[in-house]
């Protein structure tokens, strides 16, 4: 009978803590997806930029979060894009979601934002990006196809305009 009441126990013990930790970790769903489309509007507003797709991703890890941005631009030159990025980092900067990520990943598009229903549709026109436009923004991460910027860099760039 004790080696019963054993199993019991720790039965008992699993189950409280299985419950505890769904309820304790509830809230995290909506906070690793905050709503972005407040500052989807706000960056279609922005000089240069005609629309933009935002979401978050979580890579490696659910507790790391990276604000992804694919802003649609009206000049894909190399200019164009860095004066994007600068028109674009107050709004960003001063965005919750942004301020709360661990990076923002940047990708930039030639187009028009209504001319895509998905942002997997833009994909196919992402503007390449040379060495020069994270040397020119002062960020340390770029890529061939996006620049990952920390939300420090994005308030560094909005306190040099």
């Amino acid at each position: 009978m004790p080696r019963q009441r054993r199993s019991l126990t720790a039965f008992a013990l699993a189950a409280i803590t299985v419950c505890a930790g769904t309820i304790g970790l509830s809230g995290c769903a909506a906070a690793a997806a905050p709503d972005t489309a407040g500052l989807e509007s706000e960056l279609a507003s922005v000089a240069g930029v005609n629309g933009a797709f935002v979401w978050t991703t979580h890579p490696n890890a659910p507790w790391v979060t990276r604000v992804q941005v694919m802003l649609f631009l009206d000049d894909p030159s190399d200019a164009g894009v860095v004066d994007a990025v600068r028109a674009a980092a107050p709004v960003l900067s001063a965005d919750d979601a942004v301020a709360d990520a661990d990076a923002v990943g940047l990708t930039f598009i030639d187009g028009r934002r209504s001319d895509y229903t998905a942002r997997g549709e833009a994909n196919r026109d992402v503007i390449g990006l040379s060495p020069e436009i994270a040397t020119t923004l002062g960020a340390k991460d770029a890529g061939k196809r996006q620049l990952l910027v920390s939300p420090d860099e994005l308030r560094a760039l909005t306190e040099a305009e």
